[in-house]
C-alpha cells in the first residue's frame, strides 16, 4: 500500500468522535463541525486543488485554535491570580 493509499484510507477512517461532542457543546459549534465535515469531504477529491486548500485551511484553523487557546490561557491564568 503506498503512503498515499494510506493517508487516504486512514482520512476515510477519521471520525470525529469525542471532539465533534466537544465542539457541538461549544458556542456555534453546531454550526463550525458541519463545515469541517465538509471540507473534508471536498479535500478528498482527485484535484490537487481541492486537496491543498483543504490542508491550507485546516493549517488556519489551527493556527487559530492555539492563538485562542493561549489567550484563554492567559485570561484563566489572570484570573486564577486576583
Amino acid at each position: 500500500m503506498t503512503c498515499n493509499n494510506r493517508a487516504k484510507n486512514k482520512a476515510q477512517s477519521f471520525s470525529f468522535g469525542n471532539l465533534g461532542q466537544w465542539i457541538e457543546s461549544m458556542p456555534m459549534g453546531s454550526k463550525i463541525l458541519p463545515e469541517i465535515e465538509r471540507l473534508k469531504k471536498l479535500g478528498e477529491s482527485n484535484s490537487q486543488e481541492a486537496q491543498q486548500l483543504a490542508k491550507d485551511t485546516m493549517g488556519d484553523l489551527q493556527q487559530v485554535f492555539e492563538k485562542r487557546s493561549k489567550q484563554l490561557e492567559d485570561v484563566y491564568n489572570k484570573a486564577q491570580k486576583s
